[in-house]
């Protein structure tokens, strides 16, 4: 029996193939269950917080309104001193930082963590890749090099490796 897949309008207007599923669903339904309920207590975690740090205001705030439209919490910084700043960089469950920022580089700022003992699944973007920065990254230990514009599910899907990877670490 061959079945055809029906589409549907998404919410902008567009195609999609997932008829009766949205994107939050699909995604949230792929992330690991690790922010549950402690099974010993049953008080229940606290939800995954992802912090975006990137000198464009723009992007900062498409990234934001996207990650928290599938159900995730995030605090935004213009820079990585204001990140430092903030008094909290080892709190977060992962960081998506530009890679390119006046002051301390994206970069800069995740060998600054490492340094401190701050072990945060890091997702660098960049509107300016090249392979030798993308090998050093990688090198480095960040989960992954993405090139804006950043496409959603691939950036879900990373999202989802890196917290993953970053509970496994907590372990």
């Amino acid at each position: 029996v061959i079945t055809r897949r029906a589409t549907r309008k998404s919410n902008r207007g567009l195609l999609t193939r997932y008829p009766s599923v949205s994107m939050t669903a699909r995604y949230s339904a792929a992330l690991p269950d690790i922010f549950g309920a402690d099974e010993r207590t049953g008080i229940p975690a606290m939800e995954p917080l992802i912090s975006i740090i990137d000198d464009d205001q723009a992007v900062r705030e498409a990234l934001q309104r996207m990650l928290r439209s599938h159900g995730f919490a995030t605090a935004v910084f213009a820079s990585a001193e204001q990140f430092l700043a903030s008094g909290r960089p080892c709190d977060e469950s992962c960081l998506i930082l530009d890679v390119r920022m006046p002051g301390m580089t994206g970069l800069g700022l995740h060998h600054h963590l490492v340094s401190e003992g701050c072990r945060i699944p890091i997702i660098l973007i960049t509107g300016s890749p090249t392979s030798g920065e993308r090998e050093r990254a990688m090198s480095m230990g960040v989960v992954s090099y993405l090139t804006k514009p950043v496409d959603e599910r691939v950036l879900l899907e990373t999202l989802r490796e890196a917290l993953e990877h970053g509970s496994q670490a907590a372990d």
